[in-house]
């Protein structure tokens, strides 16, 4: 007589797992359509646009991206949408939105703006906004208002100091404006009376001056004479295309003895005080 065999305890737990597994998954299909149906008459479909690249929202206080078919239960939910302007700062507009079951709704967001476009002949120059210094100002968006468009060229390219050209812009909804900043130049040439006569321009010395190549406006200049004369400053300006010529003529300055120093010193700080008592 063989002997009855019985399955182990592992093999009985495995198939009732998959048991289990087969009747989940029946259940599961059997329901998904009745869950779906339930959802759909209590949910709507938000979708929203704006009319500006890069804006964000927010619904009910949770951040998007974009927001295409979002569900939703009916009724009303607070939507925001944010624009951040590197010039401006941060622009919102907030609404109300009313969702209705088992429908989409749509809303579109419009920022009033124009755009602003600058370049110049200087293709080391860089560009500033209302201060916000920018890389590249291209087709900018912006909202409508006066703004102060700034080009400078630094230093490193000039060499005597950051040159700019600053002029106001308005900008209109709707309109797209292009500016340009150019630099103008002329030249400015320094002759002294003296051999061995240094300079010193917008504060960068220089052995000589002849057609010395500046940009247009006001800038300033030293002579350095060698002893015993002495430094003469002034100022000059200079319009476009424009060669300014300074002609500089030195006086040697008087020598004076210790004992005159003496004198002039008893004079001014003992003898004038005390006349005045």
């Amino acid at each position: 007589m063989k002997p009855t065999l019985f399955p182990r305890s592992d093999q009985l737990r495995g198939a009732v797992n998959a048991r289990a597994a087969r009747s989940a998954l029946l259940l599961t299909a059997l329901l998904l359509p009745l869950l779906c149906a339930a959802q759909s008459t209590t949910n709507g479909y938000l979708s929203l646009e704006a009319n500006l690249p890069g804006v964000t929202y927010q619904v009910d206080g949770r951040e998007f991206q974009e927001v295409a078919y979002l569900p939703l239960p009916a009724g009303f939910h607070a939507v925001r949408a944010l624009w951040s302007n590197p010039v401006t700062g941060l622009a919102e507009q907030n609404r109300e939105v009313e969702i209705t079951a088992g429908e989409d709704s749509f809303a579109r967001f419009d920022f009033p703006h124009g755009s602003l476009s600058l370049a110049s002949n200087e293709s080391y120059a860089r560009f500033a906004l209302d201060g916000v210094k920018l890389e590249r100002v291209e087709n900018l968006p912006l909202p409508p208002g006066t703004y102060t468009v700034t080009a400078v060229l630094p230093k490193a390219i000039t060499g005597f100091g950051d040159y700019q050209i600053s002029r106001p812009v308005i900008i209109e909804a709707g309109v797209q404006l292009a500016e340009r900043l150019d630099f103008s130049y002329g030249t400015v040439s320094i002759s002294a009376s003296l051999e061995g006569t240094k300079y010193r321009i917008d504060g960068v010395g220089r052995k000589k001056v002849n057609k010395l190549r500046l940009p247009v406006g006001e800038h300033a200049y030293t002579a350095l004479p060698p002893a015993p004369y002495t430094a003469r400053s002034g100022s000059f300006s200079i319009r476009a295309d424009e060669d300014v010529r300074i002609d500089l003529v030195f006086t040697a300055t008087p020598e004076i003895s210790s004992s005159e120093r003496r004198l002039e010193y008893t004079w001014r700080f003992v003898l004038m005080p005390a006349a005045t008592l």
